[in-house]
């Protein structure tokens, strides 16, 4: 197995070795780097490939395969829907690799990836001013965006632009300062100093979700957004109202319809913040014409 850097020659293994004979104990990051298995494969060739961690510095100690790890975890095992996440201590992360030692969900490495390529995009260079627990919050940030905002068309610049105004702010003052800079109010001012504190603990759970909600309470009041209903499906009352208000007929093609083979379409589609619980949005079709309806919809967009 060969060093992260490609600059060096020397074998991993003989760098902690060397450490060991010199007395110098293994750190965090070196100790979660010591198991096996399809966790620790992951976050690996995550850290080696992603460009994200090359814009952070040199790399100390395994250092960046740790945060890699950390944001695999966060992503695996957080509640985006109850802002719920796990703690990163070293325990948790040795009972992670053991949870995750054979299999990942495909679908799950995926979205992460997503994720690291969105920070990637909108982050870049900013990221070399940044210490690696940082990427934290802004890692959830973006997960949590990518899930629940309605209309993500333009979320990497979004995300850019706010990420450049939080980290302006953040960075006007210091832990020790009492009275906010000029041009920030004091509750503004109480929440950014909330965050710095919170980040001394970094790797509890209280501190992890703490400092999410105060990073996507920010996001909200920079960049007001629609959130996708959580409802995604009409249920069958819902289709029972649709289907007597159109008299049975079709809304697409005007033709009778059999009512367990009904459609219901949003009009305002729900990934753009179209209300499931709002049926002044939603029409009853048949399944071969919300087939058609969704396959103009594509043309449009190719167009």
């Amino acid at each position: 197995m060969q060093s992260h850097n490609p600059e060096t020659k020397e074998e991993d293994i003989v760098q902690v070795f060397l450490r060991l004979q010199e007395g110098t104990p293994l750190n965090k990051a070196e100790k979660i780097n010591a198991h096996r298995g399809k966790f620790k494969d992951e976050f690996r060739k995550i850290r080696e490939i992603n460009p994200i961690f090359n814009y952070l510095g040199n790399e100390k100690r395994f250092r960046y395969r740790q945060l890699a790890a950390e944001l695999l975890k966060l992503e695996l095992e957080g509640d985006f829907k109850n802002k719920v996440f796990p703690s990163l201590d070293l325990d948790s992360m040795l009972a992670t690799i053991k949870k995750y030692e054979k299999n990942i969900s495909e679908r799950k490495l995926r979205f992460f990836k997503g994720n690291l390529d969105y920070l990637n995009n909108s982050l870049n260079i900013l990221l070399t001013a940044f210490k690696p627990g940082e990427l934290i919050s802004f890692y959830l940030l973006i997960s949590y965006l990518r899930r629940h905002k309605a209309n993500k068309k333009n979320l990497v610049n979004e995300f850019a632009e706010f990420a450049r105004r939080f980290l302006e702010n953040l960075n006007k003052f210091s832990i020790y300062d009492r009275i906010p800079p000029k041009g920030m109010s004091k509750k503004i001012f109480d929440e950014y100093m909330k965050y710095k504190l919170e980040a001394k603990k970094m790797t509890t759970a209280d501190s992890i979700k703490t400092r999410f909600e105060m990073i996507l309470s920010e996001f909200k009041r920079l960049n007001p957004y629609i959130e996708k209903d959580s409802k995604r499906l009409h249920d069958t009352e819902q289709k029972r109202i649709l289907y007597f208000r159109q008299q049975g007929l079709c809304a697409y093609c005007k033709k009778t319809m059999h009512f367990r083979g009904a459609s219901s379409h949003h009009i305002i589609a729900h990934s753009k913040g179209g209300r499931t619980d709002d049926l002044r949005n939603a029409k009853l079709v048949h399944e071969r014409c919300h087939r058609r309806i969704e396959k103009k919809k594509k043309k449009k967009k190719i167009k």
